[in-house]
């Protein structure tokens, strides 16, 4: 070690211009990577693709479909969500529906139209199935009592009693259960979603609330929901270009007594992303005027700055080093440039600090680089090695 020490030493007190010009050289061989980085936003960079839960998700998402983007309908200051489902609103939902599959870029579409439609099918359908069951309960409850009477040694009379009492039973729990229905749909008038009794039917129990099975749609009587679920596995960046599509197509739609609000992971993720790679550069400015600013104002030394720019030389060649790897940048790697300008620095002050004191303790500039390197150097280089390792 100390004959490696004193060789480095001497080679940086004897030849410090080229050993300058070798450092400068090799970084801007390095800095050409630069142009060869790509910035990823694929979910394998935030998670390794070949674990279970990667796995599994991909197969999720290929038979399921992608995030979900939201749009949210709200009837105007007094109106009720049934304004959209008016003939004209109707329609413009059906033309949305049919432009949005079109595309291609979405798994599914769920529009509050589809879901109403499938709520006038299935309560026409029950209308119809219920009384049925009805009589067949009614007829299976008055059998099982009459066969019970008759086993009892009952008479006919009391057996014909007994069958009729039983099937009254089944009726009146038939009517407690759907008795009001059945006269509101009896009193709703023709069953068409041009009427806005049979929709407010559909909509709304006897109770007055939205029905239960509804309510995932139509989460109160002012607002309902559209989910368009994005395609499967797609990168942050394509998922971020449709969901800012659809906030742009949305705008060409237009309801009558009904505003739209378009919301959704997808969207919140794009502007997440397209804010870090906007304000990348900001960060970058801020933290070394920040650097800047603590080196003059603290750091007692002569060419107090030197360590900067010796770090940001050091990040071109790292970052064109990445380039040159094929490592890609991602939201997690960009993050780091703050915290090498950092990181850097601070090694570089402590070796500029440690020099500038042996310097004037051995009034020799060759001393002071010699027994820096060689009392300092280990210990700096097993932190290096550390932060590298950590990273």
């Amino acid at each position: 070690m100390p004959r490696l020490s004193r060789a480095a030493a001497a080679l940086l007190h004897g030849h410090p211009v080229a050993v300058v010009s070798v450092t400068m050289l090799a970084a801007l061989v390095l800095s050409i990577g630069l142009t060869r980085l790509e910035f990823r936003t694929g979910q394998e960079t935030l998670i390794d693709p070949t674990s279970k839960v990667a796995m599994d998700n991909e197969r999720f998402q290929a038979q399921f479909g992608g995030d979900p983007m939201l749009v949210l309908f709200e009837a105007s200051d007094g109106g009720t969500i049934q304004s959209l489902f008016s003939p004209a609103n109707r329609t413009e939902l059906a033309r949305m529906e049919r432009d949005l599959v079109a595309t291609g870029d979405y798994h599914s579409v769920i529009t509050p139209l589809m879901i109403l439609e499938l709520a006038q099918t299935q309560i026409q359908k029950r209308m119809i199935e219920e009384p049925l069951r009805l009589a067949r309960d009614q007829a299976a409850a008055s059998e099982q009592a009459r066969t019970a009477a008759a086993v009892r040694g009952e008479s006919v009379a009391q057996q014909d009693a007994a069958a009729a009492a039983a099937s009254q039973a089944v009726a009146d729990d038939f009517n407690l259960r759907f008795g009001a229905d059945a006269r509101r749909f009896i009193d709703a008038g023709e069953h068409s979603l041009d009427n806005a009794r049979f929709v407010e039917f559909v909509l709304y129990g006897s109770d007055g609330e939205i029905r239960s099975d509804l309510a995932g749609i139509f989460p109160d009587e002012r607002h309902a929901i559209m989910v368009v679920r994005l395609k499967g596995n797609l990168s942050i960046d394509d998922g971020s270009e449709v969901a800012a599509t659809l906030v742009e197509n949305a705008e060409a739609y237009q309801f009558e007594g009904v505003s739209m609000l378009v919301s959704g992971p997808s969207l919140l993720i794009k502007e997440i992303n397209d804010e870090m790679r906007s304000s990348l550069l900001v960060m970058a400015v801020f933290a070394v005027l920040i650097m800047t600013t603590v080196l003059f104002l603290v750091f007692r030394a002569r060419w107090r700055l030197l360590s900067l720019p010796a770090v940001l030389i050091g990040c071109v060649a790292a970052f064109g080093f990445m380039g040159f790897l094929g490592i890609p940048l991602t939201m997690v790697t960009i993050s780091g440039l703050p915290i090498l300008i950092g990181l850097g620095v601070d090694f570089a002050i402590q070796v500029h600090s440690r020099i500038e004191e042996e310097t004037f303790a051995t009034e020799s500039a060759q001393s002071g680089v010699e027994r820096t390197i060689a009392l300092l150097g280990p210990a700096l280089g097993v932190a290096v090695l550390a932060a590298c390792i950590g990273f």
